[in-house]
């Protein structure tokens, strides 16, 4: 399994010092770092398959953005953002597959179209690399999903529909390693069917392409053995490429339903290519459940060969209910293997409420958080990086910048005087306290038995701006009352 790679950037610019890439913070395990230094993530995307952007089919169209790739990569980090969902994703109009088509039309994703799984498309792997880099250039933490079910199950429909971008969307019928679109293998020599008839929301339904590792072998859904080959070739190629850089997490699956023994075989693949590669890669997988109590979810948390906890499913819940399913989470992990970063890449729906949630997710002591991609004619399924989204990811950069998130932890019980889904805290006890306000509030802190001068400095989230400066004196209950309506976070930092 020797990978040779092909740089498109300069190796020799590289400081062996300096550019340690990204890793789990041995001083903090709940958050990432990134060449030595503790970060936080954030993150909004108009694409979920960015490496794939732009996409002349979308440009103008349902608020979707005429950006070059590298303007929305650089409009990220202005507005403090530093991480990108990377999902291999190849069923929207207009998007390659990674194969060579050697028969069909001059565009992409019809059902007419043939491929040679033994010949790479070079333009699909171009762009990825081509992606990477530039994420690489801008301190980008990428979090790539390998395997994506959207992309191998019947199309999501069959009409036209805002919520999934129209009919030109493409699924099993279309996708290089269904039998009737190569000229590698029959239906008969694979084991793969030509025809799904289910969607991906009901994807638990066995589908053998999930059933070619070894340890699925006697399942009676296992394909041919050319199936998992051209598997792991195609695992192959994407690590050549995303190995070279030092700013790539990986997760194995995007919301996967089918057994978790597919996931973990990718990961000990990927594992095991990184290594002979002298690389230290952190691997997840992503299940499709919403409640975290759902036995596989369970697996990720506790089990140490998962690197983080992927949270994603959990993003359409609201309030308090989202909250407490991510203490949920936390005090699981607390009881597994070992502490592990909360990742999510997927923060669901539009409006005000996901603006809040990323708030949370960050309160509930969440090290990655970003806006899901938006609809096609509305933002239906997630804010994207439109203003709201990059005033948000501002706001909260500018928050956790004046703080040691680092030294917090998430206690609400800190609070006095709260009503549901008024105010979450943060706290590093005796040192520094940090709340936010969901919309408006007016609460008390406690800060018995600390003694101290704290000065207070509140943040108005929806215009990015701090406002004065004040003090107070530990030693009881100190009133914290926001200066206006909408979301207000306020930070107590003890005086030296």
């Amino acid at each position: 399994m020797a990978i040779s790679f092909a740089c498109t950037y300069d190796p020799d610019a590289l400081d062996p010092v300096n550019d340690r890439g990204v890793s789990i913070y041995e001083s903090n395990p709940w958050y990432w770092e990134y060449n030595g230094q503790p970060v936080v993530l954030l993150g909004g995307s108009y694409e979920d398959n960015l490496f794939q952007f732009p996409n002349d089919y979308y440009k103008g169209r349902g608020g979707m953005t005429n950006w070059t790739l590298e303007e929305h990569l650089d409009k990220l980090v202005e507005a403090g953002g530093n991480y990108l969902r990377n999902t291999m994703s190849s069923r929207n109009p207009g998007n390659r597959f990674p194969y060579l088509k050697v028969s069909g039309t001059h565009g992409n994703n019809t059902s007419t179209d043939i491929y040679d799984l033994d010949t790479w498309d070079e333009e699909y792997w171009k762009r990825f690399d081509h992606f990477l880099n530039e994420c690489y250039k801008r301190d980008i933490i990428v979090q790539i999903e390998i395997w994506d079910k959207h992309d191998l199950h019947l199309t999501e429909t069959e009409a036209y529909s805002p919520q999934t971008r129209g009919i030109d969307n493409t699924g099993w019928e279309s996708h290089p390693y269904n039998p009737l679109r190569n000229i590698n293998y029959t239906s008969g020599e694979s084991g793969l069917p030509e025809i799904i008839d289910y969607r991906p929301g009901t994807s638990a339904s066995p589908h053998p392409f999930f059933y070619s590792v070894p340890s699925l072998s006697e399942s009676g859904y296992a394909p041919a053995p050319v199936v998992l080959y051209y598997q792991e070739r195609y695992v192959e190629k994407l690590l050549s490429v995303s190995l070279k850089y030092n700013n790539v997490l990986y997760c194995m699956n995007n919301e996967i339903a089918q057994p978790a023994e597919w996931g973990e075989y990718w990961i000990d693949y990927v594992r095991s290519i990184a290594a002979e590669s002298g690389k230290n890669v952190f691997c997840s997988d992503m299940r499709r459940a919403t409640d975290f109590r759902d036995g596989l979810h369970h697996l990720i948390m506790q089990k140490g060969e998962y690197d983080f906890f992927e949270t994603s499913q959990s993003s359409l819940r609201h309030g308090d209910n989202h909250y407490n399913e991510l203490i949920y989470a936390r005090n699981e992990i607390k009881e597994g293997d070992k502490v592990k970063p909360m990742n999510n890449v997927k923060i669901y729906e539009s409006g005000s409420e996901p603006l809040r949630r990323m708030w949370r997710l960050i309160f509930s002591g969440a090290a990655a958080a970003r806006f899901h991609r938006p609809g096609y004619t509305q933002y239906f399924w997630g804010n994207g990086l439109n203003s709201n989204a990059k005033t948000t990811i501002r706001s909260l950069r500018m928050f956790t910048d004046e703080m040691n998130i680092f030294r917090c932890e998430p206690d609400n019980s800190l609070l006095s005087g709260r009503s549901a889904n008024e105010a979450y805290c943060l706290a590093e006890i005796g040192e520094q306290y940090a709340v936010y306000f969901s919309d408006g509030g007016n609460i008390e802190i406690d800060l018995r038995g600390v003694t101290g001068i704290f000065e207070i400095k509140w943040l108005n989230i929806e215009s990015s701006q701090w406002g004065e400066v004040s003090t107070v004196t530990g030693g009881g209950f100190v009133p914290l009352a926001t200066p206006g309506t909408g979301q207000w976070a306020v930070l107590l930092v003890k005086e030296k």
